[in-house]
């Protein structure tokens, strides 16, 4: 096995793609079981690569989950913790802190080192991590199309609104994620001895909820948002249309993809059941995402059940790329795609310290193994469950565990603090001390 793997690393360094899809649910593709949305390309992906079937996003919504995949970091040391520029309601219980409305120049992108490896590096779609001076050419990026500081088109149809900038000549009426995905293919067709980085973030599937009338009279007797499953199956589209691009060209066996979520699917417009919650919660609706890796030349069809989570994609592709750098907070996932194993033995935890129009009050996460604890800041309440028993967080076995609770508590405000976390304030009574009992 050894022998096999320093083999493959010797080969030529891989092309790699990163497909970040916006507000795509777990369920919300065919190969994950949904009976309603339609995806065939990226089903065939799937099947053929490596599912990552306990997969996570560093954030219950988009900014953040983007800063870490950029960095390799927990949001939380990076100062982004909510989408830019957030929601400050002014009328709530808690008064929330400030985030970073962009992404620093002092961290270090993953496209920063990429570079120093010999990538060429790209950038298509959506950034939201600032504007300008902190674009994606400001962070290591050789080419940004579509990226800006806002976190979805004006419009899905061209003119996309003024915040999303795109080369001239497109004609009125385009689709973005058509545009985008034309986009992606002139540059990947460049001739050129380096490899590349293609960071393909597309707008879809967030709202506006607006998709081509042809795809939505495909999807009109659904019992469902007919308009959200067009727009699924017009990403889908564009997906195949990429990879068949490359397969022509005979240029995936020398290409890796990746392809996740930036956070769970948004409440109405998806149902994540049967998990619970949905974008910006803690539950598992609002962070377990789609994710698999694609390689056909290098690896075999399976699914992994290790937990995942967005830093260990940063750590991946840092090391397919053959950097020594390495993800603070990511496991590299690399040794497992080629075959090796995997084993994922750190805790992942989520500080969402914000209101979130959809009804999230301020709360932070952990994970440590099959047990959650969920950390609600408006009443100091505790949630605590067993994953492995009670995957869709039903029974609350705070008051039944006490001490495990507790245990698990002082480990997520232990690596907050560590990371140099910011909490709501208040000026009521704060959290009872460890020992006392729960509400």
């Amino acid at each position: 096995m050894l022998f096999a793997l320093t083999a493959t690393l010797a080969l030529a360094k891989p092309n790699i793609i990163l497909m970040l899809v916006d507000d795509l649910g777990w369920k919300d593709l065919g190969y994950a079981g949904s009976d309603i949305y339609q995806t065939p390309n990226i089903d065939r992906l799937a099947t053929k690569g490596v599912r990552f079937e306990r997969a996570y996003s560093a954030h219950p919504v988009c900014s953040p989950t983007r800063a870490a995949i950029m960095t390799g970091k927990n949001p939380v040391r990076v100062g982004v913790t909510d989408w830019i520029p957030g929601d400050r309601p002014s009328d709530r219980l808690l008064t929330c802190p400030p985030i970073s409305n962009e992404l620093a120049l002092s961290e270090v992108t993953l496209a920063e080192r990429l570079k120093e490896v010999g990538y060429r590096t790209y950038s298509v779609g959506k950034w939201h991590l600032g504007g300008a001076g902190f674009l994606p050419t400001d962070q290591g990026f050789d080419v940004n199309i579509g990226g800006s500081n806002t976190g979805q088109p004006g419009s899905y149809f061209a003119p996309f609104g003024e915040k999303v900038t795109m080369p001239s000549g497109i004609a009125d009426g385009e689709y973005i994620t058509d545009r985008l995905t034309d986009e992606a293919i002139k540059l990947i067709e460049r001739p050129d001895s380096k490899p590349f980085f293609l960071y393909f973030p597309q707008y879809s599937v967030h709202t506006p909820i607006q998709a081509k009338p042809e795809d939505i009279a495909r999807f009109a007797s659904i019992k469902g948002n007919a308009k959200y499953a067009a727009m699924i199956w017009n990403l889908d589209q564009n997906v195949g249309r990429l990879i068949s691009h490359l397969e022509a060209k005979g240029r995936m066996k020398n290409t890796i993809v990746l392809f996740t979520s930036d956070n769970g699917g948004l409440h109405p417009v998806t149902n994540n059941a049967p998990l619970r919650g949905s974008k910006a919660f803690t539950y598992e609706g609002g962070v377990r995402v789609p994710a698999f890796a694609y390689w056909p030349a290098q690896i075999k069809s399976g699914a992994v059940q290790e937990r995942v989570i967005s830093m260990d994609f940063s750590a991946t592709i840092l090391e397919a790329a053959g950097s020594k750098a390495r993800a603070v907070d990511g496991s590299s996932i690399w040794g497992r795609l080629l075959g090796g194993s995997f084993r994922q033995t750190r805790p992942f935890i989520w500080h969402y310290p914000q209101y979130h129009s959809s009804g999230h009050n301020p709360s932070s996460a952990i994970l440590d193994k099959d047990w959650k604890l969920i950390h609600n800041y408006e009443d100091e309440s505790l949630e605590l469950y067993n994953l492995k028993c009670d995957p869709f967080e039903q029974n609350n076995l705070t008051n039944a565990q006490p001490e495990r609770a507790e245990k698990l508590w002082l480990k997520l405000r232990g690596m907050l603090t560590t990371m140099g976390a910011k909490f709501p304030t208040t000026g009521r009574q704060k959290r009872k001390t460890p020992g006392q009992s729960w509400r």
